[in-house]
């Protein structure tokens, strides 16, 4: 039980990173533009 806790926060964490790389990837492309 505590291994898939673990892989579930993992999981959010990845997310979470992906989410604010594509923010960061429009807020320079809408500069662009």
């Amino acid at each position: 039980m505590e291994v898939a806790h673990l892989a579930f926060c993992s999981l959010l964490l990845l997310i979470g990173k992906t989410l604010d790389f594509l923010m960061d990837l429009i807020g320079v492309w809408l500069e662009k533009v």
